[in-house]
Parts: structure tokens; sequence; C-alpha cells
């Protein structure tokens, strides 16, 4: 069932909850009173009184010229789906902090204008977790927070060019309708290389977790403090200053440069917009402190310092980073109590929940943490990574929409992708957002007809270029905030399951309201016959997150 609402600048505040114990928490918008009009001024009666003698009669002041009435701007009526998020949490946490969850809902609620299904029992398994949201898949589930003991999806093999691993992720959660998962040998871990999505592309879905690093009491009273942290937070009691920290280990990570004065240059590039709209940006080139091959110690120290978001690209594990000469604990965390809100951690498995006293849990609970985007297994990446994030953010995603809009990664073939994850609330945002971005497409498909298959060997630029067919789609923003494009995959195959030559090329600059953009996809078979595939292209529209392109060719 599809709900709807309006928006014209100003949205009915879902206000009513109902919470039904291993159920769904329903809102009901709130009556508006209708305010009555103050009663008019009493108006007083003349006073008579005796006119002076002879006064002249006052020359009655020029008629105005008539002035053109002013007329009130007009702002466009977009019909925005009513999101749907869902809350699951263990059965003995829901117990103990029954009145934080339930205010987290309503917060959720009245900042995100959602229906929150709220659920509290005891999962047996994964299947179970997943069926409890597929039970929502026609409710437009957007995403789902799970607090506490709520169990863990593995997976084995290979992945990301590093050898034979078992790993946990989320993505079972996320892929609730297109993806394809099996446990052949049934050890309860889901094989990599079996992993696909249908040819019936749908949004994935965003989840977080929250989960101490601590059990019994004392998890409890960190999940307590979290939640009032949160809840401050969303009413405005905390203002975070507006500054990012970044640590590196050394010069040749991320962007890369000869000498140190030309990497830091490079990496505050990376870190804001190309573009004279600074609203396309988190952070001035003056808010960015970057770190090269600091001591833990002065990382430490550093955190203690007034930052908004803390990103950290270093070697790991589930419970260390390892920094220039020497390696920080989770108790150096505990001890340093940082003050950034939001963290970026690109280090080896510092996100791993299942781990006591995991680092990525003291950044979270401890201090001023409120979501820390990192890895549960060994990953690669480079010290500039969260650029990505810095648009989506800047223009008012919640971090959980900013996570599903950069999820699918480089255009190729669907893949498991890194086991990122959100420790966390994902439902929060670092700046407002305006407008709403609506998302207009000349063409579901595209037919490159035929188009000579040539081998590539010892093939001249030219002959090359001559042998690439070409295609564009343009896209248009008919909506009232910026939109952003982010191209998923794009691959062909033949009958053979040969992949063809394809690349696609598209200006990634948000697209203001009323104004299009093209994107330029090219093919090239290298071999005879039929080809067939799939361009996904990510978007911020929240009605349309997902434009799947058709593709099709024949290489003769």
């Amino acid at each position: 069932m599809k709900r709807k609402i309006l928006i014209v600048f100003l949205i009915l505040i879902l206000a009513t909850t109902m919470t039904i114990p291993v159920s769904c928490a329903i809102s009901i918008p709130a009556e508006t009173p209708t305010e009555t009009p103050p009663p008019p001024a009493p108006v007083k009666p003349p006073t008579e009184t005796t006119a002076p003698a002879e006064t002249p009669e006052p020359t009655p002041p020029p008629i105005p010229s008539p002035q053109p009435e002013e007329k009130e701007e007009v702002v466009p009526e977009i019909e925005v789906e009513l999101q749907t998020i869902a809350v699951l949490v263990d059965k003995s946490t829901y117990c103990q902090i029954r009145t934080e969850i339930e205010r987290y809902v309503e917060d959720i609620e009245n900042d995100l204008q959602a229906i929150v299904f709220l659920y509290h029992q005891n999962w047996q398994n994964p299947q179970e977790v997943r069926n409890q949201l597929l039970s929502l898949k026609d409710e437009n589930l957007r995403g789902a927070v799970l607090i506490g003991e709520i169990p863990v999806p593995y997976f084995e093999g290979s992945w990301c060019g590093i050898g034979a691993n078992v790993f946990l992720s989320d993505r079972y959660y996320m892929d609730l309708e297109d993806a394809f998962f099996t446990d052949e040998d049934n050890d309860g871990k889901f094989e990599t290389a079996n992993y696909f999505v249908k040819e019936n592309v749908a949004r994935i879905i965003w989840i977080g977790r929250i989960k101490p690093y601590v059990t019994g009491i004392e998890g409890i009273n960190l999940l307590k403090n979290y939640f009032e942290r949160n809840h401050q937070y969303r009413m405005g009691e905390i203002s975070p200053t507006e500054r990012l920290l970044v640590y590196s280990p050394n010069i040749h990570s991320g962007p890369g440069g000869t000498t140190l004065e030309i990497y830091l240059d490079n990496m505050r590039d990376s870190l804001t917009s190309d573009s004279d709209d600074l609203s396309n940006t988190l952070y001035s080139r003056a808010e960015i402190n970057i770190l090269v091959g600091s001591s833990g110690r002065e990382y430490l120290e550093e955190l203690q310092k007034d930052y908004e978001i803390s990103s950290t690209f270093c070697h790991g594990t589930q419970t260390t980073q390892i920094l220039g000469d020497g390696t920080i604990s989770s108790e150096d965390i505990e001890t340093a109590q940082p003050k950034p809100y939001f963290y970026f951690l690109y280090s080896c498995s510092n996100g791993d929940f299942t781990q006591e006293d995991y680092i990525g849990g003291h950044y979270l609970f401890d201090g001023n943490g409120l979501v820390v985007y990192t890895t549960a297994a060994p990953s690669m990446a480079g010290a500039d990574e969260m650029q990505k994030y810095v648009e989506p953010l800047a223009l008012g995603l919640t971090f959980g929409e900013a996570a599903v809009l950069e999820s699918n990664g480089s255009p190729g073939a669907p893949s498991l992708g890194i086991p990122e994850i959100i420790l966390g609330d994902p439902t929060l945002h670092i700046r407002p957002k305006i407008g709403v971005p609506r998302v207009e497409v000349s063409t579901t498909e595209i037919d490159f007809g035929e188009v000579v298959a040539v081998k590539d060997e010892g093939l001249s630029l030219s002959a090359f270029e001559e042998a690439l067919e070409e295609r564009t789609i343009t896209i248009k923003n008919v909506g009232t905030g910026k939109l952003i494009l982010r191209m998923g995959w794009f691959y062909m195959e033949n009958e053979g399951a040969v992949r063809g030559d394809e690349s696609v090329g598209y200006y990634d600059e948000p697209i203001p309201p009323g104004e299009s953009s093209t994107i330029e996809f090219e093919f090239w078979p290298k071999e005879k016959g039929y080809y067939i595939g799939l361009a996904v292209i990510n978007t911020n529209d929240p009605d349309n997150p997902v434009i799947v392109i058709k593709l099709r060719g024949r290489g003769i």
C-alpha cells in the first residue's frame, strides 16, 4: 500500500503514534486547530470641537498613479511518496529502554515525516529478520535500524581481490527483492560467488546497527546515553562546529602528490566542490584539517577538539588502529572521549560489532558519536574516500540515503561489494534539505543496433573509436531541489556470457531545478551475437531513487 503526502514548503507533521508489541507504530496526522481571528478594535466616536474661524480649506493630496499588483510567487507542488522505516529491537533491550526507544521512534516520524514500524521480539536467525523486513516491502520501506542483539548474516568467498574470507554483511537485509542468496553447503553462510541481481532491478534499503561494545547494564547505559544525545541533536540542543578532520598515513593515499604541499592541496580539492555553488559542499578549504603520518598521540589530541566529522584512513583490526609508528586501541578511544559527532573509519574490520570491545563501537558510544560509517572486514579504500558523500550530505540527505545513493560503486556487473556498515542512526542528516528533486528521463531503453565485432589485440586508437557505437539519454530535473546522479551498473553480455566493452560519461555535478544533463553510453562487442544488459543510475529523487535503462545490441 502506497501513501502520498503533498509538500508545498510546509508539511503536515505526523504526531500521534500507536505502538503495538511485535507489530508497528502507526502515525496519524494531528488535526490543526482553526485560529479565531482577533475581534476588531473598537471604533472611538468623534469628539465635537469648535473649528477656528476662516481656516483655509486644505488642498487635497495628488492621487497616486496605480501601481501594478504584486503577484505572490507560486511554489510548485511536489507529491512525495510517504516513506516507511523499520526499527527492530531485541525483546530484552526493549524492555530496559522502552521510553528511549519510543521517543526515538517519535523523533524519526517528526523529523522525516515517515511512518515507523516498531518491532520488539527475539529473532532466531537472519531469515526471520529478512522475512520481517519483506513484510514491509510494499509499504515503501527505505531502511531499518537494528538495535541490540539482532541476528547477523555471514558470507564466505573471495571479494575485493582479497582471498577466501568469512565476513558479516547486512547486504542480506538490504536486498529484499532482486538479490539471489545461496547456502549450498548448509553452513549458515551465503556464498558470495552466487550473489547476483535479477534483471528487474529495484532499490536496496539502508541498514543501521546500534549495538554497544559491552553487554549487561553497562551496555544498557551506553544505549540510554546514546539515545539522549540523539534526541538533543534532533532538537537543536547540540550544534557541532562545522570543521572536518582527516587522517592519512602518507602522501600516496587518496589523490596523491609529489610533495606534502601538493598532496594537501589535492586532498582539499577532492573534499570540496568544483562548483562555485557552495551549497554543494560541506566545508570550505579553511575548515578542513588534514593530518598526514601523525602519531597516535597527536591524533587522539586532535579528536579532543571540536569537529563535526572525522575521517580516518589507516590499517586496523576489530579493536585497534595503526597510526604513524604506533597503535591506538579501543581503550584509548574510551579515555579520549572524542568530540566529533560523525565518523568515516576506513580501517579494516573496525565495524565488526560481533567482537566485544570493537573500536567502531567506542567511536559511536564514547564522546559525542552519532554515526560511524566503516567496514566490518578487511577492505581497500583511499584517504579521500568520504568525498563521494560530500554532495549528498551537503544537500540534506540522511546518512542512510547517502549510503544507498553511493552503494553500487563504479560501473560494472552487479556484485556484493565491500562489506561496509553504518553504526548508529542512518536517519540523521547534518544539513537541511532544500526542495525536492524530481527526475525525468528521455528513454529507458537503448538499442545500439548492429555493431562490428572486433578483437582488441593490436587495435589502433582510431580503429577503436571507429568501432564504438554511441547513444545518449537526457535526464531533466523537474523538481524543486538539486538532483544528484550516480552511475551504478553498466554491462552488456551475449548468450555465452561474454562481456562487451562499454563505457559511460556524464557530468556528476548536481543538476539544478529546471536544467538537464546528458549521459553518453558506448558499446563495442568483442564477438558476434546478440547482447543485452542494464544501466542502473542512482538518484536522490525520493520517489525514483533508481533509474534502470535496458540495453541491447548485436555484434556482426
